[in-house]
This record gives C-alpha cells, sequence and structure tokens, in this order.
C-alpha cells in the first residue's frame, strides 16, 4: 500500500514538473510579455502586458533581445493582437530581427502616429495595423513579401503606401483609407506593378485597385482584362471609361462611389454583383459598340 502511495506522489511530482516546465516558456521584463519560440534558436515572440498601474504611453521601443534566467533570446516575431486596443501607443519601433507581425497585432491603436518597420520583416498578418486611424504613410521594406487581409483597413488618414517587394495581398487590405492617394511598389516587383498610383497585377491584366481620395475621371488602360473586386470601392472616382478588352468587373468593384457620374463600357464586358451599388449620382451608363 505504501509502495502504491509513493507512485502516485511520484507521478503527480512528474506532471507537476511538466506544467513547471511549460510555464518556463514564458517570462515577462518590464511592461512586455515574452513567449519562447526557440530554446535552441534563442528566439521569442513579444506582445504587451498591460498594467492599470503601469500603462506603456506614448512611446513604445521594443527591444531587440530580452534575457531571462542569465540566457539572451532573440525578439523574431510580434505575437497575434499582441498590442491590439492599446490607444496610448502613439510611436512604435520595431526592431531589426522581428520578421513576422501577427494578425491584429496593433489593430485599434488609434493615437499611432509614427511607425518604423525594420528591413526583416516579412510577413504582416491580417488587420495588423487596422484602424490605426492616425497613421499618415507607411512604407514597407523590400523583404516583406506578404500582407493580409484587412492589414490597413479603416486607417482614414492613410495618404500614401509603399508596398516594396510584397509578393502577396489580402483581400481589401486597404478598404476605408479614405485619404490614400497613391500606391507604390519596388521597380523589382515582378507580382505588382503601378501606373498613375492604381495598383496592377504584374502583367497588367487585372487592375487591383484604385486609391480611394484619387479624384475626377479615369480611363481603365488597354490590356487590362479583369477589375478586381472592389478595386474602385468607396473612391472619389467622378467618371471612367472601360476598354472592351475588359471581360469582367468584380463584386463591388464601384461599389460606394458616391462622385461617380458617368461609366462608359461595351457590351461585351459581364459586370460582377452590386459593382455599381450604392453610386447615388450615377446618372449615365453608356454602353459602347
Amino acid at each position: 500500500m505504501k509502495q502504491q502511495i509513493l507512485t502516485f506522489t511520484s507521478v503527480l511530482f512528474l506532471c507537476f514538473i511538466g506544467y513547471m516546465d511549460v510555464a518556463a516558456d514564458e517570462f515577462n521584463e518590464g511592461n512586455l510579455h515574452f513567449d519562447i519560440i526557440s530554446e535552441a534558436e534563442a528566439t521569442v515572440s513579444v506582445s504587451f502586458r498591460y498594467s492599470a498601474l503601469n500603462p506603456y504611453e506614448g512611446e513604445c521601443r521594443i527591444p531587440q533581445t530580452a534575457t531571462y534566467r542569465n540566457k539572451t533570446y532573440k525578439i523574431v516575431a510580434i505575437d497575434d493582437f499582441a498590442f491590439k486596443g492599446y490607444i496610448g501607443l502613439r510611436i512604435l519601433v520595431i526592431p531589426e530581427g522581428v520578421i513576422r507581425i501577427g494578425k491584429g497585432a496593433f489593430w485599434g491603436c488609434c493615437n499611432l502616429t509614427d511607425l518604423t518597420i525594420p528591413s526583416t520583416v516579412e510577413e504582416i498578418g491580417s488587420c495588423a495595423f487596422r484602424e490605426c486611424s492616425r497613421l499618415s504613410a507607411i512604407s514597407l521594406p523590400d523583404k516583406t513579401i506578404k500582407i493580409g487581409e484587412e492589414t490597413f483597413y479603416n486607417c482614414s488618414r492613410l495618404e500614401k503606401i509603399s508596398l516594396g517587394n510584397v509578393q502577396h495581398i489580402g483581400q481589401n487590405a486597404f478598404y476605408g483609407c479614405k485619404k490614400l492617394k497613391e500606391l507604390t511598389v519596388s521597380p523589382n516587383n515582378s507580382v505588382y506593378t503601378v501606373q498613375n498610383g492604381v495598383l496592377f497585377s504584374g502583367n497588367g491584366k487585372k487592375l487591383l485597385a484604385y486609391p480611394q481620395a484619387k479624384s475626377g475621371a479615369y480611363q481603365v488602360p488597354e490590356g487590362v482584362e479583369t477589375i478586381a473586386r472592389g478595386a474602385f470601392a468607396e473612391s472619389a472616382l467622378t467618371r471612367v471609361s472601360i476598354p472592351a478588352g475588359v471581360i469582367y468587373i468584380g463584386l463591388k468593384a464601384f461599389y460606394g462611389c458616391e462622385q461617380l457620374t458617368t461609366v462608359v463600357l461595351t457590351e461585351r464586358t459581364r459586370v460582377g454583383y452590386k459593382s455599381f451599388s450604392n453610386c447615388p449620382n450615377l446618372k449615365r451608363l453608356t454602353i459602347a459598340e
């Protein structure tokens, strides 16, 4: 009987040790919380540890390294939802060495005005900077190859986005950027190209995004075959001419273009669901031969 009790106690002890090992996979340093990604490579991800008694006000400079139990770890990722809703954040410096910014990482940081993204960042998750409504400009480094869905959704003061060499842009990445006037990409980008601030596929056959603050008349270039879903949505466009080569206009492509008065297209162009919905001033739709 004593042997059985000792055995049971030993099992409980081992379970407790296992729990201690799990707990040792994370640690805190000041206002920041770290999760160990790899002990062998000494890498961690970071998030904000909110405290009502010690809130992070104004400027946040994430360090390149963190020390725990006399071991130094490299910070290589920002956790999902790491700083979500932190309205006190105004200046953010992400250090060299960070490779990934997680989904929703800075969602709702509505007072963030100054953002530094390091050259090492390769991926920015969905909604990472959603509703960061005071950002005015974004410049992505050439190593950034992917931005997720709604990454800059409702960044209402964003005027210019430099996309560098990005290879994948998620759906609605710039939706709600009502002051966006210009998109740019690296001249070496093979997946995307820009003409007069408008984003196209690399071969120019698909029109992907028209900056919402770009006003006046617009002639879709020859060679375009498809206008993407939501490409012109809620833009300041007043008139658009669509050439015969355009085969299809995507879902809600011109949705909410309140200043749009005139559309010229041909009968061969298929028009997607709600492509011209919520365009209250659209008075003239011309079907050319």
